[in-house]
C-alpha cells in the first residue's frame, strides 16, 4: 500500500524514435527506498517531420476538436 511510482525521462524527447529505444525510467518506491528500476521502451518508430508539417498536424488536430 505504501508503493510510489515515478517516472523520468528528458522532456522532450527529440524525434527520430525507433521501436525499442529507451526513453526513461519508471522507479518503484516503498516507504521511500527505491526497490526496481525499469526502462521506459518506445513501442513504435516516432518520425521527425518538419515546421510545416507540425503547423498542418496542428490545424488538423483544430479541425478534430472543432467537429467533435
Amino acid at each position: 500500500p505504501n508503493v510510489e511510482i515515478r517516472a523520468t525521462y528528458n522532456s522532450p524527447i527529440p524525434a527520430p524514435v525507433k521501436t525499442g529505444d529507451i526513453i526513461g525510467k519508471l522507479s518503484l518506491y516503498e516507504d521511500g527506498t527505491k526497490i526496481r528500476d525499469y526502462d521506459l521502451v518506445a513501442l513504435k518508430d516516432v518520425r521527425k517531420i518538419s515546421f510545416i508539417g507540425r503547423v498542418f498536424r496542428n490545424i488538423q488536430q483544430i479541425i478534430l476538436n472543432i467537429v467533435k
